[in-house]
């Protein structure tokens, strides 16, 4: 079974992509840059409300 049959580069290139501009929204939000937090559910928490925003703001706002 060669690699060929497993790898898509077009695939790969659009998951790149969407994972670079993911990063790219979330260093706007600079608590989660910096991670003051030293609890790990503090910061979770954080993310999950950033990635909530980030949400709103792309599927609701635009």
């Amino acid at each position: 079974m060669g690699l060929h049959l497993r790898f898509d580069p077009a695939i790969f290139e659009e998951r790149f992509r969407t994972i670079e501009r993911v990063f790219a929204w979330e260093d706007k939000f600079r608590r989660l840059l910096l991670r003051f937090e030293r609890i790990s559910d503090v910061h979770y928490a954080f993310k999950t409300l950033a990635y909530t925003l980030i949400n709103l703001r792309h599927y609701c706002w635009s």
